[in-house]
């Protein structure tokens, strides 16, 4: 790919990229604001991720690209919330892991009973499956690269 081709793309994808956080996340507290629920974007975002398995602070650092001191203050917020608790590692005291309460568990079901009103959903189904599995797929990949980028860089 020639050099000019692969600035426009760069700098397309960052552009559409911003633009695709910023209206994500808008939207996702609205609907989170319409359910009454007290949390913002990104600690929903937490929350289903840690619904899938109990993780350490640091690799959901690792996993969202975010330092551990950022994630302590959305930890405590959901913890505020009894949506998560903290437990300590049987095997190494000073690790702690991080797991969804019944009642975190309840508000993610609770969201995702409405997935019909979820405009990110509405977007993935009018583009139909094969195109948004590729998306996906295609996003994914995009991370790693970038993920292994940054190590390279940080270290």
């Amino acid at each position: 790919m020639d050099k000019e081709k692969l600035v426009a793309m760069t700098e397309s994808f960052r552009t559409n990229l911003s633009t695709l956080i910023r209206l994500s996340k808008d939207l996702l507290e609205r609907q989170l604001m319409r359910h009454d629920v007290p949390i913002t974007a990104r600690q929903f975002a937490v929350l289903v991720q840690l619904s899938k398995q109990p993780l350490t602070i640091k690799r959901l650092g690792e996993v969202f690209s975010i330092e551990p001191p950022t994630l302590i203050p959305i930890i405590d917020t959901l913890e505020r919330h009894q949506l998560v608790r903290r437990l300590t590692d049987k095997q190494d005291r000073r690790k702690k892991h991080v797991e969804t309460t019944d009642k975190g568990q309840r508000l993610i079901q609770h969201m995702h009973q409405h997935i019909e009103q979820n405009p990110i959903a509405i977007a993935l189904s009018t583009m139909g499956e094969e195109n948004s599995q590729q998306l996906i797929d295609l996003l994914a990949e995009l991370v790693v690269h970038l993920q292994a980028a940054h190590r390279k860089e940080t270290d």
